[in-house]
Parts: C-alpha cells; structure tokens; sequence
C-alpha cells in the first residue's frame, strides 16, 4: 500500500502536472499565432501536436508492453530463485552448478536487455521532440521575418516569437516521459480503486487481560472473499511469552497472509487466532501496545533523527530515544553527524544506508515497546555481513520479546526456538533447530550449505 501511494503521488509529480502545463502551453501558443495567421497557427498545430500527442500515445504504448514483460520476468525470477535457493544443496550435490547459474543470469540477461531498448527509444524519443520543435522554430521565424519586416520597431518581433518558444521545450519533453510512466502508475490506481470503501465492522474492542502469555493460531483455514483457492489450510501454531519463531517458505504459499492473519489486517475463513486467548480481532484498538514491526522497508520520515525514532513512543524523553539509539549501535553515526540528533533524515530515510534506516526503526520499536515483534524479512535487501550484524543486533536488543521472524534463508537461524516451513499453506516442517537438523535431512542439508559445507 506505502510503494502504492508513492506511486500515485508520482504520477501526479511525473505526469499529470507535466502534461497539464505542457497542453495550456501547446493552445496558448497556437491560438496566440494563429490569432495574426490561421495558417501558420494550424501548421503549429501540427507540428507541435506530434510532440503533445503523438508522441506520449506511442511512448505509453511501448513503455506499457515493456513494463509488463518487465515485470513478468522479475516475478518469474524472484519466486524460482526463491524455490531454487531452498534446494540449493540438491543442485550443489548433483554437479549442476552451471546450470544453477545459466538459470539466475538469463532472466538477468533478459530485463538488462529490456532496458537497454529503454533507454534507446527514450534517446530516438527526445532526437524527435527536438526535431518537430525545431521546425516550429523555422515556421516562426520564416512567417514572423515576412509579417514583422515593414519597420525596425516590427522587425524586434522576429526574435521575439522565435524566442519565445524556447523555454517551452523542457515541459514538451516532459510530456512525452510523464505518459511513457503511466503503466508503472496503473496498477497501484487500480488496487487503490478496488479498496473497499464499506465501514470496517469491528467487533466489540477489549483490552488484553493481563500481559502477553501466548498467541495461538488455532487450526485456522483462510482464502479471500473473490478466490476460491485456500491460501492456509487447518494451521495450528502456539507461541509462548518470550519465544523467538522463524516461519520460512518459498513465495506465495501464504506467510504474509499469515501474518495478516496474526495482525488482525485479515479474518481467518476457518479458525481463530487468539492472544491470552482472546480473539485478535477484539483487540485491535490496543494493537499498537501488543505488536511491533521491522518490514523490508520501514518508513522514515523527512524530519529529524530524534523525531523518526519518537514516532514509537511520542511521550518519550530525548534521553529515552538516545538510549535507544544508542541500544542499536547508532550512537557513534549520529554523534559523528554535524548535526547529531537534529540530521534531517531526508524522505524515506535517503540520508541514510539500508542497514542504518533498519536499526532506526528498529530504535523506534524499542521505544514502543510491544510484546510481540514481527520481522517481515528485514534483512532482505543487504549484504550478507550487514544482515548478520543486523540480525545480531535485533535479537540481542529483542532478547526479552517475542519475535515473529519471516526469512527465505537460514542465515541467522540459531537465534530462534523454533522453525516453520510454511508449503502450500501448510507447515511442512516444523520443531526445534536441534530436532529438525537431527531427522530432517532437507533441513540438515540446508542448514550445512548454509554454512559452507555440502554434505553428501
């Protein structure tokens, strides 16, 4: 939903602004040269009409088809490199690693390509807008050297219409990129249309009784409203007060619905997910005080350090959010800031790596202080040494929570006390890390690629 807005809030930035002010510039100059010749206005008309119409069809018509393919290939590639990942052992063992590899550089190979003829057509694209303006130029200039010639007064005409017209050039430019976008905009308008706008009925809220003991997923089934197709299937999970779960699986076979489910963002069809059991939907106004989340790509704002890091507790104290700060290792960066705490953040955390911004939100969920925290892979956009050193944060500073971990991998697994492997909206594999690696030999081969060994 977040990616959603910022992508409606760019096609008004990118697109509608651009190419409102590039129309009322198109009509302001044919009906201000044709009010002195009709002619000349309807060759500029014309002309200038290949630059504000033809052109941005044809670029939402080939940026449209090339988004789509785009996407699909990175799709493709994302869920069979996740699949192809948690059977990497099989691929080591049977010798195929070149294989492995022709399967992760062709889809490669293939958006690389498609970008490349992106970046080619936007060239020709921009060639051609300048061509058409320089021919509205001469037909300025030409009309303007017969009609304004009589005097030397009129003669200071001609610069002025040729002129005239070229500051105009970079909004004609933007037209035709701000439409060639409009694909990449569509989809979120689409799922922003579809939102439901029925009232939420909600059921009588409550507040917790007494402190977080335990969250059960009792044999809940679920699949939504508009799909026939069982997302989860009969789940049964009880996690207890302290308790460090990680939940695995390939793409699409239902975790973040799961956690949907665990939030109270969806009802289960089938089931009931319950907290010191009571149903989770009757506490969704306490929400806030029981759950704490660390997604890929937590939200910063564009104020200051000490105000993103207090939006998890707005009562705190500036001592309160410096020890929090300082409890996930940023306090040496901030100090070295020549701002320290007053840095402006800059819009979704830009002043700052991925990794940083991670343990800045992770600073705010200190401050809020929740019971339950969930890790929606928070550590899938770095590098292998930034995510151990992450992950070794998160669960030192978390040691007294309990954490919902989802991950694709099985780096940093040794800091939970239990293991899901979530498969066509079942738990395929489930228990301890000391009992899986002893009779499950999946596991144990997974685990030992892990790290470094390959086990025959």
């Amino acid at each position: 939903m977040a990616e959603d807005i910022d992508h409606i809030e760019n096609l008004y930035l990118r697109t509608v602004f651009p190419m409102v002010i590039g129309w009322v510039l198109y009509l302001f100059i044919v009906i201000g040269v044709g009010v002195f010749n009709w002619a000349v206005g309807l060759l500029l008309l014309v002309l200038l009409g290949v630059i504000v119409v033809i052109m941005p069809m044809v670029s939402v018509a080939v940026n449209g088809a090339r988004e789509f393919k785009e996407k699909q290939i990175q799709h493709d590639f994302y869920t069979n490199l996740t699949d192809e990942v948690l059977g990497l052992s099989d691929w080591v063992i049977s010798g195929r690693y070149d294989d492995f590899m022709d399967l992760q550089t062709k889809p490669i190979k293939q958006i690389a390509k498609l970008r490349r003829e992106d970046h080619y057509f936007q060239w020709w694209r921009g060639f051609g807008v300048q061509v058409f303006f320089l021919l509205a130029v001469l037909t300025l200039l030409i009309w303007s050297g017969f009609q304004f010639t009589g005097s030397k007064a009129q003669a200071n005409w001609v610069a002025a219409f040729a002129l005239a017209l070229f500051p105009v050039i970079e909004p004609f430019l933007e037209i035709s990129q701000g439409a060639s976008e409009w694909p990449i905009y569509q989809q979120s308008i689409q799922r922003v249309n579809a939102l439901s706008a029925d009232p939420v009925v909600q059921k009588d809220q409550a507040q917790l009784n007494g402190a977080f003991s335990q969250l059960t997923v009792d044999n809940v089934t679920f699949r939504y409203a508009d799909d026939d197709r069982v997302i989860l299937h009969d789940l049964t999970l009880q996690i207890n007060a302290g308790e460090k779960l990680a939940l695995l699986g390939p793409s699409g076979t239902g975790k973040s619905t799961l956690l949907k489910l665990l939030l109270g963002d969806e009802h289960a069809t089938a089931g009931q997910v319950t907290i010191n059991g009571q149903d989770i939907a009757t506490l969704q106004d306490a929400r806030a005080n029981l759950f704490g989340v660390l997604d890929q790509q937590p939200y910063l704002f564009d104020t200051t350090v000490m105000n993103n890091v207090r939006l998890g507790n707005l009562n705190a104290t500036d001592d309160q959010v410096k020890a929090a700060i300082k409890a996930v290792e940023l306090e040496p960066l901030i100090n070295s800031l020549p701002n320290g705490y007053d840095t402006q953040v800059q819009e979704s955390g830009a002043r700052f790596s991925g990794g940083e911004r991670q343990r800045l939100s992770l600073a705010r969920i200190l401050l809020q202080d929740a019971p339950i925290i969930i890790l929606d892979e928070p550590t899938v956009s770095l590098d292998p040494i930034t995510e151990k050193d992450l992950l070794d944060t998160v669960f030192n500073v978390l040691k007294d929570k309990t954490i919902i971990w989802v991950t694709h991998h099985l780096a940093g697994i040794d800091h939970v006390d239990q293991v899901r492997f979530l498969e066509n909206g079942q738990f395929d594999m489930q228990g301890t890390l000391d009992d899986l690696y002893q009779h499950e030999a999946r596991f144990r081969r997974l685990y030992d690629l892990d790290r470094g060994k390959v086990t025959e």
